[in-house]
C-alpha cells in the first residue's frame, strides 16, 4: 500500500520467520527485560515465546524443528516448546545461522588471540 505502521518499538535486530507458522519472531525489550515474541502480522499482536538472554545484541536463530538458539556472548543456549533454556557450551558465541535443512550451524566466535 506504500504506507507504514509501527507495530512494536524497542525491538532487537533479529527478525525471523517462525518455522511452520505464518508469523515472525522479534526480540522485544521491555524495560530491562528481553523477550522473544511472536508477531502475528494480520492482527499485529505480540505474544511472548521465551525470555531471552539479558546480554549481547539479541541474536538468535530458529532451527527447522522449531527450537531457538541464542547466545549471551559467553554461552550458546537452546530452547524448544516444553523445555527450559539449556546451555550448550561454545564460549563467546555471537551471530548465528542455521542451514535450511538444519544440518549445519554457523557461529561467529571472537578470536582468542592465537596466531
Amino acid at each position: 500500500t506504500g504506507r507504514s505502521r509501527v507495530v512494536a518499538e524497542r525491538i532487537g535486530r533479529s527478525l525471523h520467520r517462525i518455522p511452520g507458522r505464518d508469523t515472525i519472531s522479534v526480540l522485544h525489550i521491555e524495560g530491562d527485560t528481553r523477550w522473544i515474541k511472536e508477531l502475528d502480522l494480520k492482527s499485529r499482536t505480540l505474544k511472548p515465546i521465551v525470555r531471552a538472554v539479558e546480554s549481547g545484541e539479541g541474536d538468535y536463530v530458529w532451527t527447522p524443528e522449531g527450537a531457538i538458539l541464542m547466545s549471551d556472548g559467553k554461552t550458546l543456549m537452546r530452547w524448544s516448546v516444553g523445555s527450559d533454556l539449556v546451555a550448550l557450551g561454545l564460549a563467546g558465541a555471537t551471530r548465528m545461522a542455521v542451514s535450511p535443512d538444519g544440518r549445519w550451524l554457523a557461529v561467529v566466535v571472537p578470536d582468542s588471540g592465537r596466531d
